[in-house]
């Protein structure tokens, strides 16, 4: 089974690096893809997406319409998958994040939503 992941982003970009280079950890089962929606970003973010092209089996997906939803959709239109996970632009996913969501789906494919523990980092002192 084929695997799309999502990650929709605006005007992100150093973050957003951060994230595709913690995926270049992460175990990509044969047929997965990582699509970044960039939404109608003004700053380096298609450069990015485009930096990581030999690295991952990424796809850059555009959308010009302006919101979450809108860049959801556009990635789901764009993607080959038939398990479709999002995540957001911040996020440092563990190695075998995607071959677990793929096993719980296997496992209990009438199941249509999979959560797990989050870890917050925070950008600056981390509040009490």
């Amino acid at each position: 089974m084929d695997v799309s992941v999502i990650i929709p982003t605006f005007n992100n970009s150093a973050m957003l690096a951060t994230t595709l280079t913690a995926f270049e950890l992460v175990t990509f089962p044969q047929g997965a893809e990582l699509i970044v929606v960039d939404n109608n970003s003004t700053d380096a973010t298609a450069k990015t997406i485009k930096s990581f092209s030999n690295r991952l089996p990424i796809r850059y997906a555009f959308e010009q319409k302006q919101g979450i939803s809108a860049a959801k959709n556009r990635g789901i239109s764009v993607a080959k998958g038939e398990l479709l996970v999002f995540t957001d632009d911040d996020v440092r996913p563990s190695t075998e994040w995607i071959v677990t969501y793929l096993a719980a789906h296997l496992e209990s494919s009438e199941k249509l939503f999979w959560g797990g523990a989050i870890e917050s980092e925070s950008e600056g002192p981390e509040p009490d």
